[in-house]
């Protein structure tokens, strides 16, 4: 039960920071 806590927080981490670059690169090319 932990584990899958565990790895379902991990997962929500990634997909975060995979939202955050995508946005970070998005506003960069809107800039060019």
């Amino acid at each position: 039960m932990e584990a899958d806590q565990f790895r379902v927080n991990g997962y929500s981490e990634i997909e975060r920071e995979k939202l955050n670059l995508i946005n970070l690169t998005y506003k960069i090319l809107e800039q060019l």
